[in-house]
């Protein structure tokens, strides 16, 4: 066989694996499950969105709970046995470690701390497909962890979580610009693993769009709208937090799910220490 002849029988096998049609299978069971996306692990919230899509945003205020949300959607999935990798630059190591057992044991963290075994529940957590990231870190290094995670756990739909975009933006120069280069180049990963990789990302909201829910609402990003297939948002009324669903490019929006603050340690009133629960009633 002639070297032109390898040459085209190499361009061809490229080009047919590029070709649509072909993964029927994969196609027909993404479009028959009756939750298609990531789950949240919330009931109500899942079977009103069908699940998260592959590109998310959560949206909201101070206090509006977004990295205890972010949180429980994270260990949520790793109970699932589907891998996560959370990026942290808002909490710390010490203080996700109780969030998450208080969340898995389901008591408040003055109870937790007075466990018996301890030690062991602590050590326990390393079961969990759940990595952490905590401090800087550069594209390049989620890029190279989400490699070794997907190849880690095959079969499986891996999930990231950015708590949150503004803080991992390190040009503070022109922070705008570093938002929006941080979406573009998360947005590209998305798409490389094609259906294999969801990615969240933890927004805080601009100053003037408090106590209501806006489409182009993030801080330092003119570009989350047009990037993210859905969007969240979350707003702190005192008495629940409302999540919202503002965006959402193919599935409905504008549902409102209440949310109570569960595990609120009465001891503590400056306690995070908490996980949400679903109020009754969902409203238009």
């Amino acid at each position: 066989m002639s070297q032109q002849s390898q040459q085209q029988q190499v361009q061809a096998s490229s080009l047919s694996n590029r070709k649509l049609g072909q993964d029927v299978d994969k196609f027909l069971s993404n479009i028959t499950r009756k939750v298609s996306g990531v789950q949240t692990g919330i009931e109500k919230l899942d079977k009103q969105l069908l699940g998260l899509a592959g590109f998310f945003a959560i949206l909201g205020e101070p206090k509006a709970c977004k990295s205890t949300f972010a949180m429980q959607l994270a260990v949520h999935n790793a109970k699932l046995g589907n891998p996560v990798l959370f990026i942290d630059q808002e909490n710390g190591k010490q203080r996700l470690s109780e969030r998450l057992l208080c969340h898995l044991h389901d008591q408040t963290w003055s109870t937790v701390r007075q466990m018996e075994g301890l030690r062991e529940k602590y050590q326990g957590l390393s079961k969990l497909p759940l990595y952490f990231s905590f401090g800087k870190i550069e594209m390049h290094n989620i890029e190279a962890l989400v490699e070794e995670m997907v190849a880690l756990h095959p079969g499986k739909r891996a999930l990231v979580i950015v708590d949150s975009l503004q803080s991992v933006a390190r040009n503070l120069a022109d922070l705008r610009m570093s938002v929006d280069q941080w979406l573009l180049d998360l947005d590209a990963m998305k798409l490389k693993y094609d259906g294999q990789l969801s990615i969240g990302i933890v927004c805080e909201k601009r100053r003037g769009t408090y106590g209501e829910a806006s489409v182009d609402a993030a801080k330092e990003s003119g570009r989350i709208e047009y990037k993210v297939e859905q969007q969240l948002d979350m707003r702190n009324t005192g008495e629940q937090i409302i999540i919202e669903c503002t965006l959402n490019r193919d599935g409905p929006r504008g549902m409102k799910v209440p949310l109570r603050k569960a595990l609120k340690d009465i001891n503590n009133e400056h306690s995070f220490m908490f996980k949400l629960e679903a109020e009754s009633g969902i409203f238009d």
